[in-house]
């Protein structure tokens, strides 16, 4: 599975195709309504499980005619239904994520650029958790390119917490200096405390920084 940075949210319909079934969904997430449809009512009540999660309280609920499908959400439960262009962004971009994760099975490999985009930190945060949890534990291998230090941290709590082994996880560090001609790609270690031994300049660092200077240390 791949899920591209340059993906757009989920859309509020999509053109209902009956009986079909998906290889693989769309790297852009242009069919995720359709493949969310036709996997059935138990796998969008588990959307709606960890949509709930991530974003505190959020539904999600899918209407159809005998032409199309539509989508619907909201940010808390309490039983209204919006178009998701009223509800915000990231509760559209994470739906491609949540049916990769779902859809994934032990010996699949799960490419996904950005899984920030769009998000909160706290929904950054339990994006991860889910993708450990939930995902990486069924024996499906992940590669996430990402730009985020919240993404980054919450791998790191998987690891301390055991939600998944340290041997299980690998960080890239990839940089390039005014003299270079290539890209340059560490290897970072990680112990078993979810801590980053000896990590370069730049990675991750950036609030630390900003925090020093407003603290005046």
């Amino acid at each position: 599975y791949y899920v591209a940075a340059e993906r757009d949210g989920a859309s509020e319909s999509e053109d209902k195709l009956p009986g079909i079934r998906f290889a693989n969904i769309d790297c852009r997430g242009h069919n995720v309504l359709n493949i969310i449809y036709h996997l059935g009512k138990e796998f969008q009540r588990q959307i709606e499980k960890y949509l709930s999660q991530i974003f505190d309280g959020a539904t999600f609920k899918i209407a159809e005619d005998d032409r199309s499908i539509r989508l619907f959400m909201d940010s808390v439960d309490n039983g209204d239904n919006f178009r998701p262009v009223n509800v915000g962004y990231g509760y559209r971009y994470i739906l491609t994520l949540l049916t990769v994760g779902l859809m994934a099975k032990q010996g699949d490999f799960v490419v996904i650029e950005n899984p920030e985009a769009h998000l909160h930190p706290s929904a950054q945060s339990a994006l991860m958790r889910f993708i450990c949890e939930h995902v990486i534990s069924k024996g499906v291998q992940v590669l996430l390119e990402t730009h985020s230090d919240h993404i980054v941290n919450a791998s790191l709590l998987a690891v301390r917490k055991n939600v998944i082994a340290q041997d299980m996880m690998e960080i890239m560090f990839f940089y390039r200096t005014a003299n270079d001609t290539e890209v340059n790609i560490i290897n970072l270690e990680v112990t078993s405390r979810g801590r980053v031994k000896n990590p370069p300049r730049n990675f991750c660092d950036q609030y630390a920084l900003d925090l020093r200077e407003l603290m005046g240390y």
